[in-house]
């Protein structure tokens, strides 16, 4: 059927649009929109000073966004500065304000492993598992005082420090990024982006 048969071929043309910017415009990279604060300006919410609501040049950024220098529309590496929400990062990192520690294997002082052990009766046990025959994919746990010939698919189990469960706030995310080099005066340009241009 020819589009000028059609009484409205908006809807048409606009999924064809689409379809060509997915397949030929759009970047497919990992990341999230964003806010891209002004090299001119910085708004009240930037923590400087909430009280003014109103625009605060950016000769009064606050200290806490980019050492309290000002950001340049062109850097010495020729890209732009800009200020981002953590939000952003956590696209890409994950959840970086919560992480784990622990979960490693215990070593003794010759490097070697630790087994799980215990004693039954004076006999020293040791633990270990092997494939649950009835549940695929599972192990079931057992204790022999023998580890130096165990059936084929038993396998020791050793002892592992204890996982921590930790929290960031806000200021020691921002100090991670940092530290990492993907934020702040040593971080080097590392973001792709297209710009819609819009009007507060």
């Amino acid at each position: 059927m020819p589009l000028d048969a059609v009484q409205s071929s908006n809807f048409l043309e606009s999924k064809i649009i689409s379809s060509i910017n997915k397949s030929v415009i759009d970047t497919k990279t990992p990341g999230a929109a964003f806010i891209q604060r002004s090299v001119w300006s910085m708004e009240s919410a930037t923590l400087y000073d909430r009280r003014k609501g109103k625009l605060i040049g950016d000769e009064n950024i606050a200290p806490s966004i980019n050492g309290g220098n000002r950001l340049q529309m062109v850097n010495e590496e020729g890209s732009m500065d800009c200020v981002l929400s953590v939000d952003f990062f956590t696209k890409i990192f994950g959840d970086l304000f919560h992480y784990t520690t622990g979960g490693d294997y215990i070593l003794n002082e010759f490097g070697n492993r630790i087994p799980v052990t215990r004693i039954h009766k004076g006999k020293t046990l040791y633990k270990v598992k092997q494939a649950d025959m009835f549940n695929e994919g599972k192990f079931v746990e057992t204790w022999v005082d023998d580890i130096n010939d165990l059936p084929d698919g038993t396998e020791v189990i050793y002892k592992k420090n204890k996982i921590e469960r930790h929290t960031r706030s806000f200021d020691e995310v921002r100090q991670y990024l940092i530290d990492q080099g993907v934020i702040g005066p040593n971080a080097k340009t590392n973001i792709l982006a297209y710009r819609i241009p819009t009007q507060a």
